[in-house]
C-alpha cells in the first residue's frame, strides 16, 4: 500500500498549498500562475473525491496531465502545435493561427505534354503564401546532356538562373513566383525539382487554380483540399515517440509497392532529422529502415524505385506481395544534427610546428563535446581526404562525453571556422573564412576524431572563432505499426 501513502503524502502537500497559497513546484515554471492555480485547483477536488478509489488510475491521470507542461518532453512540444499532414512532405507543426495551414493538394497531379510533364506532388497554403513543390523535365526533356549539352548552361539552369519562369492563374490573375529554385537535377532523365511560393493578396481556399511554366503549353489544374490536422499523434497518422521527438510515417501500398514517407516533429534543437542512411554511413551501421510482415518476413528499400520517383532521402519503396499484412516500419536509428554557433570560442591559429592547445568544454545537453586542440597540417599530408591535399588544413581533435543510456553516439563533427578582429575589450567582428570541411567518421567506441578545414588567407590569419555542427546517431529500434 506504498503508493496509497505516497498519494496521500501528495495530496496533502497540495492541501497546505491550497490552504497557505503557494504553488506546487509541479508544471511548467514559466507556465502562467493563474493557469497552474486552476490546474491544480481541479486536481485538488477531483482527487479528494475519489481518493478511497482508483487511486493508480487518478494517478496515472495526474502524471499525464502535468507532464504535458513540463518542458523538453514530447508531450509538451506536441501541446505547443497543430500537426498537420502534408502529402509529399510528411506531417509538420505549426504553432500560431498565422502559421496554420489552411489547405493542402490532397494527391500528387501530372500533365505531359508529348516528352515533357510537370509533376506537382505537394501543394500548400499557410497563412497568405502558397507553397508548391514538384518535378518536372520542361527544358531538359530532350537534351543529351553528358555528352551534347554545355557544362555551364545545365548548372545556370539547375541552380534556377535560366529555369522556366513559374507562375499561377487564379481569378483570372496572374501571379509569378516569389521565391522560386530548381535543384537536384539527373543528367539520365533530366528531371529536375522545383519548389515556388507565391504570396498572396487572397486566400485560394478550394478554389481551382492554375499553375504555368513558360514553354509547356498544357495547364495544370490544382484545387486544395482540408488539411488532416491534430493535436496528437494518433489524430494525424501511424507514429513513435524517439526522445524529444514524434516520428510519424504515411503509407499508400499500389499494388506489390508500398511507399513509405518518414516526417517528424519534436525539439527545435534536432536539425536535419532523417532515418536514411549515406553510403559511408553503412557502414558503421548494421542495418537501415526496413519493413516487417505478420510473418517476421524482412523487406528491404529499393534505392532504384527512389531514384526513378524523384523523391526525398525520407522517402522508400518496398516490394511486398499484396495479400501481406501486419506491415511494420522498423527505424534501427535516427540521424540528426546539433549546431553550436556562438562567439566565445576564440583561439590564436596555429603555428605549422606548434599546437594551440584549446580545451574548451562545451556542454549540449545529454552530452558535453571537448575541442582538445588545433594544428596545421600541411599541404599534401598523407591524412589528408584527395580534394584537401591542394593547401594547408587547420585540423580540429575533439572527443565527447555521453551520458549513458541515451543511446546516442557522434558521427562526425564540423567546425565553421570565422576570422576574428577585436575592436575593442568587449566586441569583435567576425567573418566567415571556411572554404571547405571534411571529417572522417569518429570511432562510436572512443568518440574522439578529427576535422580538417580549408580557408583563405591562412597564412594571414592571426585570431579565430570556431562555431561547429556535429552529426549524431540515436540508437533504436523502434517500430511502428503501418495502418
Amino acid at each position: 500500500m506504498s503508493e496509497n501513502r505516497n498519494l496521500d503524502d501528495f495530496l496533502d502537500s497540495l492541501d497546505s498549498n491550497h490552504r497557505d497559497g503557494n504553488e506546487s513546484d509541479f508544471g511548467d515554471k514559466n507556465m502562467d500562475d493563474i493557469m497552474k492555480q486552476k490546474i491544480l485547483k481541479k486536481t485538488y477536488g477531483r482527487l479528494r473525491k475519489k481518493r478511497r478509489v482508483f487511486y493508480g488510475i487518478v494517478a496515472g491521470l495526474v502524471l499525464v496531465l502535468l507532464s504535458s507542461f513540463i518542458p523538453n518532453t514530447p508531450t509538451y512540444a506536441l501541446r505547443q502545435a497543430i500537426l498537420s499532414y502534408i502529402p509529399g512532405i510528411g506531417v509538420v507543426q505549426s504553432t500560431d493561427d498565422t502559421g496554420t495551414i489552411t489547405g493542402i493538394l490532397a494527391e500528387p497531379v501530372k500533365v505531359s505534354d508529348g516528352d515533357e510533364f510537370i509533376e506537382i506532388r505537394s501543394a500548400y497554403e499557410i497563412g497568405k503564401v502558397l507553397n508548391i513543390y514538384g518535378v518536372t523535365n520542361v527544358g531538359l526533356a530532350n537534351v543529351d546532356i553528358p555528352k551534347g549539352a554545355n557544362k555551364k548552361e545545365v548548372l545556370e539552369f539547375y541552380s534556377g538562373e535560366t529555369a522556366r519562369g513559374f507562375n499561377i492563374v487564379h481569378n483570372g490573375e496572374s501571379l509569378a513566383a516569389g521565391n522560386q529554385i530548381a535543384y537536384g537535377g539527373s543528367f539520365i532523365d533530366g528531371v529536375y525539382s522545383i519548389e515556388a511560393s507565391f504570396y498572396l493578396s487572397k486566400s485560394i481556399g478550394e478554389s481551382d487554380f492554375q499553375i504555368e511554366i513558360e514553354g509547356f503549353a498544357k495547364p495544370v489544374i490544382l484545387a486544395l483540399s482540408p488539411v488532416i490536422s491534430g493535436t496528437i499523434p494518433e489524430e494525424v497518422g501511424n507514429a513513435a515517440t524517439i526522445d524529444n521527438i514524434t516520428a510519424f510515417s504515411y503509407v499508400t501500398r499500389k499494388k506489390d509497392i508500398v511507399e513509405v514517407l518518414v516526417s517528424f516533429v519534436g525539439s527545435n534543437e534536432y536539425k536535419n532529422l532523417r532515418t536514411y542512411l549515406f553510403e559511408h554511413e553503412k557502414e558503421i551501421f548494421d542495418e537501415g529502415v526496413h519493413l516487417i510482415d505478420q510473418d517476421g518476413v524482412v523487406y528491404e528499400p529499393d534505392d532504384d524505385l527512389t531514384k526513378e520517383h524523384h523523391t526525398g532521402i525520407n522517402t522508400y519503396y518496398f516490394h511486398v506481395p499484396e495479400d501481406k499484412e501486419g506491415l511494420k516500419l522498423v527505424i534501427p536509428q535516427v540521424l540528426y544534427d546539433m549546431e553550436y554557433k556562438e562567439a566565445d570560442i576564440k583561439i590564436t591559429m596555429p603555428k605549422k610546428d606548434k599546437d594551440t592547445v584549446i580545451n574548451r568544454h562545451i556542454d549540449m545537453g545529454s552530452h558535453t563535446i571537448t575541442l582538445n586542440r588545433a594544428s596545421i597540417v600541411q599541404a599534401g599530408d598523407a591524412v589528408l581526404h584527395d580534394d584537401f591535399k591542394f593547401s594547408d588544413n587547420l585540423m580540429i581533435e575533439a572527443s565527447a562525453e555521453i551520458q549513458e543510456g541515451t543511446g546516442k553516439s557522434v558521427i562526425r563533427m564540423f567546425p565553421d571556422i570565422l576570422s576574428g578582429n577585436l575592436m575593442n575589450k568587449h566586441d569583435w567582428i567576425s567573418h566567415r573564412i571556411s572554404r571547405g570541411s571534411y571529417a572522417p567518421q569518429w570511432d562510436p567506441i572512443e568518440q574522439k576524431g578529427q576535422s580538417f578545414t580549408v580557408f583563405d588567407d591562412m597564412e594571414k590569419t592571426r585570431k579565430i572563432i570556431i562555431n561547429f555542427k556535429v552529426e549524431f546517431s540515436m540508437t533504436g529500434p523502434w517500430e511502428i505499426d503501418l495502418k
